[in-house]
């Protein structure tokens, strides 16, 4: 697959089929006001180009007014500067204005991906809702034990079988139904315990404390709350 990055917009050529428009959600109509019109003028016979944006809670609909052939190609990953990362694992969530496009688009995910998935931009919405939480959140908790433990000369990868085995589980069972701890449990003096750990943490403390308050309300609106 022939493919060239750049960012600078004022470097795009006007030679390709499809062009995927991947940055911060800040800038993306930005880019795309500026790129798709001009693109889409320099096209020969009328040929319109395919955009694709890749930003999990930005609708399609940010491309109308400004392109004739857009769409989503979204993948549902992780990204940091200077790490690999397996394409071929990552989900693919696609959709397009139309018909044509949505082929197109499949096609090119499908050449990366072996999970490629049609999915609306108001079912991506809270797909990235829910990567946030899985994601994003779960690592500032692992933030925040590695603020704890390295008070007590610890590093953070004596976390790691833990980690492994929580993930592992997610294979077989819903997280509902894995869960453990001192919430789940009911424990109390634990719990009390633990918040008293964080009194010099005010905010870690609030984030100790609605977080076993959830765990206990998911577990007793599925009828799974120990007394």
């Amino acid at each position: 697959m022939d493919a060239e990055a750049t960012d600078d917009v004022d470097k795009v050529g006007v030679e390709s089929d499809c062009y995927v428009i991947a940055v911060k959600d800040d800038a993306l109509e930005d880019v795309i006001r500026v790129l798709c019109p001009r693109i889409d003028q320099s096209a020969v016979c009328g040929q319109k180009k395919l955009f694709l944006h890749t930003a999990g809670s930005v609708s399609m609909d940010i491309f109308k007014g400004k392109a004739q052939r857009y769409g989503v190609f979204y993948p549902m990953q992780t990204f940091s500067k200077g790490r690999m990362v397996d394409f071929r694992e990552i989900p693919i969530f696609v959709e397009a204005a139309d018909p044509q496009s949505l082929g197109k688009t499949e096609m090119l995910a499908k050449s990366i991906s072996n999970h490629v998935i049609r999915f609306s931009s108001e079912q991506r919405r809270h797909l990235h809702l829910a990567a946030v939480f899985a994601c994003n959140f779960a690592n500032h908790c692992f933030t925040l034990a590695d603020d704890i433990l390295q008070e007590q000369g610890l590093d953070v990868s004596v976390m790691l079988p833990l980690v492994r085995e929580t993930v592992e589980k997610l294979k077989e069972d819903s997280p509902l139904n894995n869960q453990t701890g001192p919430a789940a449990r009911n424990d109390q003096q634990v719990m009390a315990a633990q918040e008293a750990l964080l009194s010099s943490r005010p905010m870690a403390q609030d984030v100790y404390r609605l977080m076993s308050k959830s765990i206990r309300q998911h577990l007793t609106n599925a009828g799974t709350a120990r007394p």
